[in-house]
């Protein structure tokens, strides 16, 4: 591998070899194309992370991640309503979306001066979800969440 993979909670790993793998996708042609959806929505997700780093300002790459977050949260019921469970330092955010951490602060205390959002206690409320989406000009497409 080329790159390292860190988990921010707690979570359940298993090892499956390439042969496990490769007999799956021929005993299982569901589960071939499960995995192979997974890999276009996989790409279609890197395709809006590099348009956030190369095309957004911090303020606009803040809220598309906050807008991102929240609604795969959202799907999968781990939002409560309008906030969820964030365990990202303000280091870790700014890695994770190309800027400093004095960056980051700025931007953060510029969206909640604006009633965006709060963020407390690795808590993140979003009290405007419409006009965070219109700052980040959000659009789900991407995320490949509907069924067709």
């Amino acid at each position: 591998m080329d790159h390292g993979i860190g988990a921010l909670s707690d979570l359940k790993c298993a090892a499956v070899s390439k042969d496990q793998i490769l007999e799956a996708f021929n005993s299982s042609p569901r589960i071939a194309r499960g995995l192979w959806w997974s890999s276009l929505v996989d790409e279609s997700i890197l395709r809006q992370w590099l348009t956030n780093l190369g095309q957004r300002f911090a303020y606009e790459r803040m809220a598309h991640i906050f807008c991102e977050l929240w609604l795969r949260m959202t799907i999968v019921g781990l939002a409560d309503g309008d906030e969820f469970h964030l365990p990202l330092t303000q280091n870790q955010l700014g890695d994770t979306i190309g800027l400093t951490p004095v960056h980051v602060n700025r931007t953060l205390q510029r969206m909640r001066s604006e009633g965006l959002i709060e963020f407390e206690q690795r808590r993140l409320k979003i009290c405007d979800i419409d006009k965070l989406k219109d700052i980040a000009e959000f659009n789900s497409d991407y995320l490949h969440l509907e069924r067709r």
